[in-house]
Parts: C-alpha cells; sequence; structure tokens
C-alpha cells in the first residue's frame, strides 16, 4: 500500500506543478488519474465497503465533468460529487453508531435527527436566498452540497476523528475557492489552489477511513 500512496503522492506534485504553470493539456490528463489510484488503494487495503468505492466513484465523474467550462455540466458535475458525499457520510454515520453500541453507548437518535434536519434547512433557506441573485439556480444545488460536507465535518469531528475532519474541512475550503473562481471572482493559478486542498482532502478522508475498517 506504502508504493501506491508514494506513486499518488509523485503524481500529485506533478499535477500541481502543471496547474501552477497553467498547462493545460497535462493538467486535465493527471487530474482524472489521480482518484483511481485512491481506489487501487482500497483495493489493496482490503476495503470490502461498497460506500467508499462508491464515494470515489462519483468524485471521479465529478473530476471528469469539471473539466469543462460550462456551467451546465458544472451542475452535473456538482451533483455527482454530492451524491459522492452522500455516500461517505452514510459510510461515516454507520461507523459511528456501530462504535457508540459497541462501547455500550445510549445513541439520542431522535434529538439529533431533529437537530441536523432543522440545522439543514435553515442553512438551505438562508444559503440558497443569499446566493441566488449572483448564481442563480446554482444556490439550491450549492446550498445543498454544502450542507453535505458540514455534515461530514460535524459527525467526523463527533467521532473523534481529526484527521477525518481536517480532510472535511479541507474539502471546504477546496470547492468554496472553487466557486468563488467559478462564479463571483477570478482567482489566479486557481486549480493549483483548489486541487492542492482536494486531493489532501480526499487522501485524509481515504486514509481515516481505511484505519476504521
Amino acid at each position: 500500500m506504502l508504493t501506491m500512496w508514494i506513486i499518488l503522492a509523485i503524481l500529485t506534485i506533478i499535477h500541481l506543478v502543471l496547474c501552477f504553470f497553467v498547462v493545460e493539456k497535462y493538467r486535465k490528463i493527471t487530474k482524472v488519474m489521480l482518484l483511481p489510484i485512491l481506489i487501487i488503494i482500497l483495493i489493496v487495503g482490503k476495503c470490502t465497503s461498497p460506500l467508499l468505492y462508491l464515494a470515489l466513484f462519483f468524485g471521479w465523474i465529478g473530476d471528469i465533468l469539471l473539466i469543462s467550462n460550462s456551467k451546465k455540466i458544472f451542475t452535473i458535475g456538482t451533483a455527482s460529487f454530492a451524491i459522492g458525499h452522500v455516500f461517505y457520510l452514510v459510510f461515516i454515520i454507520s461507523g459511528l453508531i456501530t462504535s457508540l453500541k459497541a462501547h455500550g453507548q445510549n445513541i439520542p437518535y431522535i434529538p439529533y435527527i431533529i437537530g441536523t434536519v432543522i440545522l439543514a434547512i435553515i442553512f438551505f433557506i438562508v444559503a440558497s436566498s443569499i446566493l441566488k441573485k449572483s448564481v442563480g439556480y446554482m444556490a439550491y444545488v450549492g446550498a445543498f452540497y454544502f450542507i453535505l460536507l458540514i455534515l461530514e465535518l460535524f459527525f467526523s469531528i463527533l467521532a473523534g476523528k481529526p484527521l477525518l475532519a481536517l480532510g472535511f474541512a479541507l474539502f471546504i475550503i477546496s470547492d468554496a475557492t472553487l466557486s468563488t473562481t467559478k462564479f463571483f471572482k477570478k482567482i489566479p493559478r486557481e486549480d493549483f489552489y483548489v486541487m492542492a486542498t482536494y486531493v489532501s482532502a480526499q487522501s485524509l478522508i481515504i486514509a481515516s477511513l481505511l484505519s476504521l475498517i
């Protein structure tokens, strides 16, 4: 497995150099090679959970789609990432519940569910209302997507997994940077900053979740 992590690190460095110097052709090629290596790492690590494979698969589809500059394709790519995050979230919550049960702790399902739903609805309404004038219907897609990221971060902290929480925090930074440059203001070398945080996020998430299996 160490060999695959080294290969991923080398390819990531090459990709980030290409991003920094805006070598578009080869940047796009190396971008779609990164998540398949993480999938191989899952296989080598003898991961049997389909949830993690599906999370990376939909993330990889999102990577491919987001190469396009089309806003319509961007929306579909965002939806693909959102599906991947749903699989991550289900895996984390199910793992947290199993862990709590194993330690004989009572799980306050109802308060957590009600509280989470209320906060998610409030965030969705506020975020979509603020962003609607600027990005149109994408405000709803973006608000739902960031709800998933925030929930993942929350449950990672609740599970006592700092590396996992850091991974999702970096995911939020990466996607916030991407959204800013896509809809509001161009950031010089945005691909470098987006991908540096994105690959770090995915790597930390997979490394942390593999340790739970």
